[in-house]
């Protein structure tokens, strides 16, 4: 590997919740792999291609009607057991919700509060008037 610094900026979790990848007219249906508040390694049989754009909606599950954590990402990385994905923008509540997730499965989640507390975080959407 390289001797580059580590861009992850937030600890990684493993989550197996159920995801769907959304690319122009191409769904994929897959299984998280591991998920952090930049991004996501989707379990999947047929990941798309490096650089694309896609819409990632992790699923929720455990209340009446499933919750959808949603981001838009571009996939960095493809093999064939599936994909990574950065997150390039998620709106409030789904970073809420994706920020619950991770600590939820996080095996120090005081640790990872302080993360994002000295981050700057995943750009959210910019509103225009």
């Amino acid at each position: 590997m390289t001797d580059g610094p580590n861009r992850r900026d937030f600890t990684r979790v493993t989550a197996g919740v159920d995801v769907e990848i959304i690319s122009g007219d191409t769904t994929i249906s897959g299984l998280v792999h591991d998920v952090s508040l930049n991004g996501i390694f989707v379990q999947c049989s047929t990941p798309l291609p490096e650089g694309s754009h896609c819409r990632v909606n992790i699923i929720l599950q455990g209340t009446q009607a499933p919750l959808r954590v949603s981001e838009k990402g571009t996939v960095t990385r493809s093999e064939k057991a599936g994909m990574a994905i950065e997150f390039d923008e998620i709106d409030v509540d789904s970073f809420a919700h994706l920020r619950n997730l991770v600590l939820f499965n996080a095996p120090d989640a005081e640790a990872v509060e302080e993360e994002f507390d000295e981050s700057i975080g995943i750009r959210h959407p910019h509103h225009t008037s």
